[in-house]
C-alpha cells in the first residue's frame, strides 16, 4: 500500500469536514430560530366560556374542550372552574391531575381559571365564605 496515497486521499476528504460542519451548523440554527421564534410568538388560549351553554346543559364536556382546542390549534385552554361537575366543591386531585395530563399531551397549557365570587356582601360571614372558596380554587388552580 502506498502511504502517499493514503496521506492524499485522507487530506482531500478531510477539506470537506469544515464545509459539511458548517452547513450542518446553519440546519441546526435555523431550527433552533424557528423553534425560539415560535415560543416567542403569541400563543392563543380558549376560555371555557366560549362554549358555556353546552358545558351547563353538560352537552359538552371539559375533556372535550381540550380536545377540541387541541385539534383546532389553540395553545392553551382557560378552564373556568364551575365548568367543573360538582362546583363550587374543588375536584379530587385525582381528577384534577387527569385534566392536567391530558392538556400537557394535547400539547395545551392551561392558562388560567376563573371562580365566581362576591367580596361586595355586606354581611361579614358570607363574605368571608367568598374568601375561603377563592382560596381554595386558587389552590386546585394550582395544581
Amino acid at each position: 500500500m502506498n502511504k502517499n496515497l493514503d496521506r492524499r486521499n485522507f487530506l482531500s476528504s478531510m477539506i470537506a469536514l469544515p464545509a459539511a460542519g458548517m452547513m450542518a451548523e446553519a440546519a441546526i440554527e435555523e431550527s433552533g430560530k424557528k423553534k425560539k421564534e415560535k415560543r416567542l410568538g403569541l400563543k392563543i388560549s380558549l376560555n371555557a366560556y366560549s362554549f358555556n351553554k353546552s358545558l351547563i346543559e353538560g352537552t359538552f364536556s371539559v375533556n372535550e374542550l381540550i380536545d377540541y382546542c387541541s385539534n383546532t390549534g389553540f395553545d392553551g385552554v382557560d378552564i373556568t372552574a364551575y365548568y367543573f361537575k360538582g362546583y363550587p366543591q374543588v375536584p379530587t386531585d385525582d381528577y384534577l391531575f387527569q385534566i392536567k395530563r391530558k392538556a400537557f399531551a394535547a400539547g395545551l397549557e392551561i392558562s388560567g381559571t376563573g371562580v365566581r365570587n362576591d367580596f361586595t356582601i355586606a354581611d361579614a360571614v358570607k363574605r368571608e365564605q367568598e374568601v375561603v372558596l377563592v382560596k381554595k380554587w386558587i389552590e386546585a388552580a394550582a395544581k
